[in-house]
């Protein structure tokens, strides 16, 4: 049985994942119902385009995007999860971070 995996991402990292499949924490920026789009603020602040599917909408709030990636500033989403209205990015990139760094490959 094949492993699957969806590592944690911010904007900077979309580059390296391209056709994966991903999980980006991220903020509600702007959100288009008609385009079934929204714009939100990845971890390192960096913007990205989600698009979604299923009649899925994030309309405010924090948020983590399940989907692969269709290029550098891109997601489709798969699967959104609620992460609520209080929730610090910049810790959350930390870890985004920390998850790539070898002396952490034990917990990560």
């Amino acid at each position: 049985m094949a492993d699957f995996t969806s590592p944690l991402v911010n904007s900077a990292r979309l580059p390296d994942y391209q056709n994966k499949t991903v999980r980006l924490p991220c903020e509600v920026i702007r959100s288009d119902p008609n385009a079934n789009e929204v714009v939100v603020k990845a971890s390192d602040g960096g913007q990205v385009r989600v698009k979604l599917v299923g009649g899925v909408t994030m309309k405010k709030g924090f948020f983590e995007v399940v989907g692969n990636v269709v290029n550098n500033e891109a997601i489709k989403a798969h699967a959104i999860i609620d992460l609520g209205e209080n929730l610090d990015l910049s810790l959350v990139d930390f870890v985004v971070e920390k998850s790539r760094d070898p002396q952490f490959s034990n917990i990560f």
